[in-house]
């Protein structure tokens, strides 16, 4: 290329090869700032690298295949000097998008590699642009992304990027870093726990998303419950009829009429409500055929009903299973508890209002409260 060229030349030049663009022809050879900006936000966006990670990326790369079709794999050796020494370098295989996007990069600064090694300066950076210094040697370029704000306010201006209210989107590492790992729902270059407790909790779309996912969650195991619930529940007007017409509660039940004074007065009470039929157990029974089942049980027995006078010892047997919930183990909790405690809350919800389960905290009995931590504490197994 001659070493002068005349400004008509130049133009001509540049329309040739479709830079007009260009004020100088190294424009053209070269990337910028905001293109190496522009990269790096390519990188973030496709792998959640932290900006200290892609300054040290390096085309010393592995070739993790033998293809040299469209679809390259590569192995990047990452260096994450916060990690500290024993996990400061990892190995990471790039396919497909990634892959791609590792030889884009490699074309964009190869021009700008090859001229630093014609002068004497070679290096193996990843990340090469021009720096706008005419002195020449190496200062002609930068190899690292070091301060990126003043770029970022001339890539805002040119790229002009509106948020869904129409003002100006500011776009940085970080925020992309952070919206990488919401979207994705997975940690990049971090630990699960990482992840999940910076990125990810504080961010107002997954707790939106994490509310939804609650309460649907919530309504299924609700739905679900209330199909498998098998505790029956009387209001007091079905207690005030069966005063009156026994049979009809008797058939409604499926038991003998004689069973319903029973019932009412209390003589067939458990640990949560009453027992119709202790003799013919669902789960386990002894050689007798007495049942030997928890009195957790009952909450999904056939046998089992509950009545108006219940609702104390039943509300508190949901606030103890809640402070049992945050003094096991999720492990602990899925086994014995979980289950039973759906059961005892659709039960609940079905059946009374929250006033009348705050009245009922105030009715129970100090007889009732020593049986119901007795029984939770398997001191009254048989």
């Amino acid at each position: 290329m001659p070493t002068e060229l005349t400004a008509a030349g130049q133009f001509a030049l540049r329309r040739l090869l479709k830079l007009e663009g260009a004020s100088i022809i190294n424009e053209a050879l070269f990337p910028n700032s905001m293109e190496a900006l522009s990269m790096t936000y390519l990188l973030v966006c496709e792998r959640g690298y932290n900006l200290s990670v892609i300054n040290q990326l390096t085309v010393n790369l592995d070739r993790a295949d033998d293809r040299k079709d469209e679809m390259p794999v590569h192995v990047l050796h990452l260096d994450k000097p916060r990690r500290g020494p024993a996990a400061r370098f990892s190995d990471e295989s790039l396919s497909g998008e990634s892959g791609r996007l590792i030889d884009r990069a490699i074309a964009l600064t190869a021009q700008a590699r090859a001229t630093m090694a014609e002068l004497g300066y070679p290096t193996d950076s990843l990340l090469l642009f021009r720096s706008g210094n005419s002195y020449g040697g190496r200062q002609i370029f930068q190899t690292q992304l070091e301060n990126p704000h003043s770029v970022q306010k001339r890539w805002h201006a040119v790229a002009g990027l509106l948020a869904d209210d129409g003002t100006a989107l500011q776009v940085t590492h970080q925020r992309l870093r952070l919206t990488e790992q919401v979207l994705n729902t997975k940690p990049r270059q971090n630990s699960q726990t990482v992840s999940e407790s910076v990125y990810r909790r504080s961010d107002p779309q997954t707790r939106r998303e994490a509310t939804a996912t609650i309460i649907r969650g919530q309504a299924e195991a609700l739905e679900h419950a209330r199909v498998t619930v098998a505790m029956r529940s009387l209001s007091d007007q079905d207690i005030a009829e069966a005063q009156v017409n026994p049979s009809a509660l008797a058939d409604r039940l499926g038991i003998s009429v004689e069973k319903v004074p029973l019932l009412i007065s209390g003589l067939l009470d458990t640990g949560t409500g009453a027992c119709l039929d202790f003799h013919s157990s669902p789960f386990t029974h002894d050689d007798s055929g007495n049942c030997t089942a928890s009195f957790l049980a009952c909450l999904g027995c056939p046998n089992a009903v509950a009545t108006p006078d219940h609702l104390p010892r039943l509300v508190a047997l949901s606030d103890a299973l809640e402070r049992i919930a945050s003094a096991v183990t999720p492990a602990v909790w899925n086994e014995d508890f979980s289950g039973h405690f759906v059961r005892l809350t659709a039960l609940l919800t079905a059946n009374t209002t929250a006033e009348q389960r705050d009245h009922a905290r105030t009715q129970l009995s100090d007889a009732d409260e020593e049986c119901l931590e007795r029984l939770l504490a398997r001191r009254l197994d048989a």
